[in-house]
């Protein structure tokens, strides 16, 4: 499970199918990843972090060291790339 799938099923109040709504992702496929069984594609994840930066549950905090692009994310104290998988705590 990785970090985004954690910080997801911590907090009671998000709504799994208003998310996967968000996302244009079917929420069946998006309960299926939150529980492990199916993996997430990279742009749907990209979409993800988006939206819950917009709502204000993570931060974007700008551009990776690695290979410049604008979608790194910090939730869990971690920052993540969504382009180059680079991460740091």
């Amino acid at each position: 499970m990785n970090n985004l799938q954690e910080f997801i099923l911590s907090r009671s109040a998000l709504n799994y199918r208003e998310l996967a709504r968000l996302i244009d992702w079917n929420a069946s496929s998006f309960h299926q990843w939150l529980n492990g069984t199916r993996p997430i594609p990279k742009e749907k994840e990209k979409l993800l972090s988006k939206v819950l930066v917009q709502y204000g549950y993570i931060k974007d905090v700008g551009r990776c060291p690695k290979c410049k692009s604008d979608d790194v994310f910090r939730y869990y104290g971690v920052l993540k790339c969504m382009e180059c998988d680079w991460g740091s705590i």
